[in-house]
């Protein structure tokens, strides 16, 4: 897959680097992604979804607690919001990985 990462997985994953790695999914260029545009309105559905979450964990080396994200994400939600409760979860994975290494 594309987002393989070329470096070694790492537990750090910025705002910028999701939006990239969402805007590949998406197939455009990250600067047309607008922060305040909801999931609905830049096509996101589940399927895409699911694709960016795993390339976020292949990424991160960590799984993603896709229950919490499913609680959490809703199509009216602007993109904005989408990449701080998956910061969040990414921060929350990369920190269960460590206490269980």
């Amino acid at each position: 897959m594309a987002d393989q990462p070329s470096n070694p997985p790492t537990p750090h994953l910025t705002v910028s680097r999701a939006k990239q790695i969402l805007a590949h999914r998406l197939n455009i260029d990250a600067r047309h992604l607008d922060d305040e545009m909801t999931i609905e309105e830049l096509g996101l559905d589940s399927m895409v979804l699911t694709e960016f979450v795993v390339a976020l964990e292949n990424v991160i080396g960590a799984q993603l607690d896709t229950q919490l994200l499913a609680e959490r994400v809703t199509p009216s939600m602007p993109l904005q919001a989408l990449l701080a409760v998956i910061t969040d979860a990414v921060e929350r994975a990369v920190e269960q990985t460590e206490v269980a290494s």
